[in-house]
């Protein structure tokens, strides 16, 4: 939800650098536990953003977002 409010306001680039570094995380094996591989240790709510926010400018493997709106 706050992604698509960011690109509604108009905010494309933060977005994608929120969104890839989401993306990164995942990737990375990172989850809190209502989601992803329940055989690793998960992450509290407050680990799980402060690893996204650590991942700032990371770009993920699959599915990166460009940074520049089309």
């Amino acid at each position: 939800s706050g992604l698509a409010m960011l690109r509604h306001l108009g905010y494309t680039e933060n977005a994608a650098v929120i969104e890839n570094a989401l993306l990164y995380t995942l990737e990375q094996g990172m989850h809190t536990g209502d989601f992803g591989d329940r055989s690793t240790p998960s992450l509290n709510t407050t680990q799980f953003a402060d690893a996204i926010i650590s991942n700032f400018g990371k770009t993920p493997k699959a599915s990166a977002r460009p940074l520049q709106a089309n």
